[in-house]
């Protein structure tokens, strides 16, 4: 394990390294024979791309998972991006200087503070669905699963049979804001990313534990379509629930799945849970 004040890293495989800023929110390092990826830059804690090259010597680009604060914000320091452009409406809401700020004073107020990168002024290449990119002995194929964003997307590192679901799917995936998808379109790449499911044994997320049981997957198809149904346990979240995002909405957030006190642990044991709003039900 490598160790800074703002930024640490520990080796999963000989071509996989899990990073993660002094906030806690995982970025994956993936190294083929010719060239490297970074998959999402954190908060935009300056310093990021110094502390990457300390790991890898070769060619570097970044593939953003989509366009979230917590993402997408260290891609400033760094030459080649790319990120779906269904996001850009997302990552240009997340930009406010203002919101921003608050969002991490309010958050994490209790880890120090930190010089913080700008937002990307680059252009985004855009990432499509199926869009392989060859590392040299690794390829990194990308699913479109818009959801949670809509141009949220998993990449598969497919020599490596391991899944990056990130913030697609999880304990507590977040389909709430203005900008996500209904929940049918959400279902519908579900169910495609789970027709190519034997290309991977390991699903790796952003936060939390970072790493999530395959059946992960059929927790939330199965969620999405009881939300649908109206038969999951539409629990509703306090008034205040969506104040930590950029696009304000008075229209109220439910959890589909009844979880243990003060915890996201489903009292069923299952993993896969789903914060939504009630207009994206449908």
């Amino acid at each position: 394990m490598s160790t800074t004040e703002k930024f640490t890293s520990e080796r999963l495989s000989e071509r996989i390294w899990r990073l993660k800023d002094a906030y806690g929110v995982a970025m994956y390092l993936v190294e083929g024979s010719e060239r490297a990826c970074l998959i999402d830059t954190g908060y935009g804690i300056k310093g990021l791309r110094a502390y990457v090259e300390g790991l890898t010597e070769k060619p570097l680009f970044v593939l953003l998972t989509h366009g979230h604060v917590d993402h997408a914000f260290g891609a400033a320091e760094f030459d080649e991006v790319h990120m779906s452009h269904r996001d850009l409406p997302e990552f240009a809401a997340q930009s406010d200087a203002a919101w921003r700020a608050n969002f991490i004073k309010v958050a994490f107020s209790k880890k120090g503070t930190f010089e913080m990168n700008e937002p990307y002024a680059g252009e985004f290449i855009d990432v499509t669905d199926g869009e392989e990119f060859d590392l040299g002995g690794l390829t990194v194929r990308c699913y479109a699963v818009p959801g949670h964003t809509p141009g949220c997307i998993v990449p598969v590192l497919v020599e490596e049979r391991t899944a990056i679901f990130g913030d697609a799917a999880g304990p507590g995936t977040l389909v709430t804001e203005e900008y996500a998808p209904k929940l049918s379109e959400y279902l519908a790449a579900l169910r495609k990313l789970k027709a190519n499911e034997d290309a991977w044994d390991r699903v790796l997320r952003f936060h939390g534990t970072c790493e999530s049981p395959k059946s992960l997957l059929d927790d939330m198809i199965e969620i999405c379509e009881q939300v649908i149904a109206g038969a999951d346990d539409h629990i509703a979240q306090p008034a205040n629930a969506g104040d930590a995002y950029p696009i304000k909405s008075d229209l109220p957030i439910y959890l589909a799945k009844e979880t243990l006190p003060g915890s996201q642990q489903r009292v069923d044991g299952r993993e896969g849970n789903l914060f939504y709003r009630a207009d994206k039900a449908c």
